[in-house]
């Protein structure tokens, strides 16, 4: 009888248990960083560049925007600075924060004076260090996001654009 007891007992505590409404389980969205990071960049020396932020927060049409901002490359490339290095370099590049971007990477772009010819390529920036080669000028457009944890909403976008020159 006390085995027979104890058994309904558990089978009802058990029922009671899975009967229980079951909560979703909560996703929180990856944070920003506190404070919109700066950009440090440097080679043997530290490159004085301006951080820019595509949007921070509020980022609902910005695609759009950064296609936009960076269609015209060779305006941006007018108002950035200008940097001297020699061949085989590396940047370092740093940000400084305490959470990682969702991506980060660069891209350059080259136009061929003669021709007329632009070329663009995009690479991720692995272990803060981007591998200098190839002829020169260059335009260098540095960019980290991040996004949500399911990677569907952009949270904050900044970049930063630069030349090198040898």
């Amino acid at each position: 009888m006390k085995s027979l007891a104890l058994s309904i007992t558990m089978f009802t505590s058990l029922f009671l248990v899975a009967c229980q409404p079951v909560e979703a389980p909560v996703t929180e969205q990856a944070a920003l960083p506190s404070e919109r990071p700066q950009f440090s960049i440097s080679t043997a020396d530290q490159l004085e560049t301006s951080t820019q932020t595509l949007c921070w927060e509020e980022c609902k049409s910005s695609e759009a925007l950064l296609n936009n901002q960076f269609s015209d490359l060779d305006n941006l490339a007018k108002e950035a600075p200008i940097f001297q290095v020699d061949d085989q370099q590396t940047l370092t590049v740093e940000l400084g924060t305490e959470i990682d971007p969702t991506r980060f990477s660069y891209t350059t772009y080259e136009r061929d004076g003669e021709s007329g010819s632009t070329s663009i390529s995009t690479q991720n920036i692995e272990e803060g260090v981007i591998e200098v080669v190839g002829d020169m000028p260059k335009i260098y457009v540095i960019g980290a996001e991040w996004y949500s944890e399911d990677n569907q909403k952009l949270l904050g976008s900044i970049y930063t654009v630069f030349t090198l020159e040898n």
